[in-house]
């Protein structure tokens, strides 16, 4: 058996680089990673950091937040 439901953090790196992704298997642990994550000195990394849930059976994405860095 497996969980319908995963979280994942995608990181979109400012280099050009490929984009780094993290799974989680609770929502909150993948929420709390997201604001350990929000810190202007993120920026010089990453344009954009977003939270997913992603729907196995349906194979679909749901986005749920993001953190844009200028």
């Amino acid at each position: 058996m497996y969980d319908r439901y995963s979280w994942l953090l995608r990181f979109t790196r400012r280099d050009l680089q490929p984009t780094e992704e993290i799974y989680f298997q609770a929502e909150e642990t993948a929420r709390d990673a997201l604001q350990l994550y929000n810190d202007p000195e993120n920026g010089e990394l990453y344009t954009m950091i977003v939270l997913l849930q992603i729907d196995w059976p349906q194979r679909s994405e749901c986005q749920l937040d993001e953190i844009l860095f200028c």
